[in-house]
């Protein structure tokens, strides 16, 4: 009887322990749960209030003052295209502020600034284009071409441009030299002939030896000597 009372005893004590431990639980749970919906409440509130702030803010954007700056801060960094677009903004909605004869002012000043720039770009383009265009050829090559057949020479370098590239035979002051070799018919070994190229600067930087590269044309002119050509040179780099 008594050990039968005794694990009564000790039932109903587990039941009470393992009841609080429920309630408990239930409780901390009950109270997350509370703190979560309080959470959610509050974001929500700031979301709200975030959204009110931006609505003002953006009704305080909606005046011609605040564009007109805006063009003009665009139009002073360079970003032509969102200038032009702010200035209209400016002009059509809102015809009457007395920035608007400004706004015509500055519109007018980034348009053709666009069209200079356009027609900048496409300058630099077609320059690009006729510098890829231009033939590259060795001293050599201008020699052997010559010797081989000297009435096409004239027709396909006379007045053209040309970029010779090799190594330099001789330096000045205003013009530089290649020396171009060619085998003439055997048993006659091989033969060479200068090409001068003046009318150029900076070049203090280059010596004899030197690979280049000379961009230039030929006017017609030879060496004194005869054996050789003097041409116009337009720019030079190693």
């Amino acid at each position: 009887m008594k050990s039968g009372r005794l694990i009564i005893i000790v039932a109903v004590i587990l039941i009470l322990v393992l009841s609080g431990v429920i309630i408990l639980q239930h409780s901390r749970l009950s109270s997350a749960a509370q703190k979560d919906a309080a959470a959610k409440t509050h974001t929500a509130e700031l979301q709200s209030k975030i959204q009110s702030l931006e609505q003002e803010v953006a009704k305080l954007k909606e005046t011609a003052d605040y564009y007109y700056k805006q063009g003009v801060d665009l139009q002073s960094a360079g970003n032509l295209p969102d200038a032009k677009k702010t200035f209209e903004v400016v002009i059509a909605k809102f015809p009457t502020s007395n920035l608007v004869g400004s706004a015509r002012q500055r519109l007018t000043a980034v348009n053709e600034a666009i069209v200079k720039a356009e027609a900048e770009r496409a300058a630099e383009m077609q320059r690009q284009q006729e510098e890829a265009a231009i033939p590259e050829v060795t001293p050599d090559q201008l020699a052997s071409d010559f010797f081989r057949n000297s009435g096409n020479f004239s027709r396909q370098y006379l007045g053209k441009k040309i970029r010779i590239k090799g190594k330099l035979d001789g330096v000045g002051d205003f013009y530089v030299s290649f020396a171009g070799d060619f085998l003439l018919y055997p048993p006659y070994g091989r033969a060479t002939w200068w090409f001068d190229v003046s009318d150029l600067s900076g070049l203090a930087a280059f010596n004899t030896g030197d690979y280049v590269t000379v961009v230039c044309v030929w006017n017609g002119e030879k060496r004194s000597s005869g054996k050789g050509f003097l041409l116009r040179g337009l720019e030079i780099h190693k």
